[in-house]
């Protein structure tokens, strides 16, 4: 139904003469406003048929898998560096030069740091790196802006 409004609409700008804005941005808004129709109620309960099942599944894979993290062996821990801490790439991921570290510090960080014995400098395991956005640093010790 959305496709067949397209083309409707395509067809109307092309065979018709003007120029304007919002004949232009209206194949953009239509597709916005049927995703956010989408978003709001595509999945939710129905009058006739309770909740949709991919909910019902997506939620079933959600808690087995937070369950099957909270069993693991051995139990994982999360750590979140702070802004403006060292970076350390033993347990970060980013694109820099080892001679460069000096001249960086973490300024955002978008995904932790998974492990075992995290606490402990010689007997930690890294599962996942925590990936983060580098800034640099100047002389103060501060993240330049």
């Amino acid at each position: 139904m959305t496709i067949k409004l397209l083309e409707c609409i395509e067809l109307f700008s092309t065979h018709h003469i003007g120029t304007d804005e919002v004949t232009k941005s209206a194949p953009l808004k239509l597709c916005q406003l049927v995703y956010s129709v989408l978003g709001n109620r595509g999945f939710s309960k129905t009058f006739n048929e309770g909740e949709h099942l991919f909910i019902i599944k997506l939620r079933n894979l959600i808690v087995k898998t937070l369950i099957n993290i909270k069993i693991q062996e051995p139990i994982v821990e999360y750590k979140w560096f702070e802004n403006a801490e060292k970076v350390e790439l033993v347990f970060m991921e980013c694109p820099v030069d080892e001679d460069e570290l000096d001249k960086i510090m973490v300024d955002i960080c978008y995904f932790h740091l998974i492990g075992n014995n995290l606490k402990n400098n010689e007997k930690y395991q890294v599962i996942t790196q925590e990936s983060i956005v580098q800034t640099e640093v100047n002389s103060n010790n501060r993240v330049v802006f």
